[in-house]
């Protein structure tokens, strides 16, 4: 079997779905990014997009947030483009996904305050209404009202 860095510089999907198979996607997860982090390159990310083309699946737009959020975030736009997996992943979860929301209020913090104040309140009021004790959410809202 290959390694994960093989299947990503020969972009072999079908081996990175047999990978993903055996593996948990956590453990999937931190292996990207791992290698991300040690080679600092934009192959990584260019690799999920195409796997995304092959089959678009939440799992695979929440691939491509993390890395973006976390080894390539130093790189210009990087925030702005995650800004599209996050709403990809709300509407293959019919806008009820907790861990997207709440990626959407860390784009309002991010230096690009990549997400506006108001849409960060909004927001802020759906997470309450999925999990009423959020206190990111009370937080933001609480300071959006000063």
């Amino acid at each position: 079997m290959k390694s994960l860095n093989e299947i990503i510089k020969t972009f072999d999907f079908e081996e990175a779905n047999r990978l993903l198979g055996q593996l948990s996607f956590e453990g999937f997860l931190n292996e990207l990014l791992q290698l991300a982090y040690d080679d600092e390159s934009i192959l990584h990310y260019t690799f999920v997009n195409g796997w995304l083309v092959q089959k678009e699946t939440y799992g695979l737009h929440l691939l491509a947030i993390n890395l973006l959020f976390n080894p390539l975030c130093h790189i210009e736009g990087a925030y702005h483009s995650s800004l599209y997996h996050v709403k990809r992943c709300l509407v293959l979860s019919n806008n009820k996904d907790l861990i997207s929301l709440e990626n959407l209020l860390f784009l309002n913090e991010v230096p690009d305050k990549v997400v506006s104040d108001e849409e960060a309140l909004e927001v802020a009021k759906l997470i309450l209404e999925i999990k009423p004790e959020h206190e990111i959410a009370q937080n933001v809202i609480k300071k959006c009202r000063k």
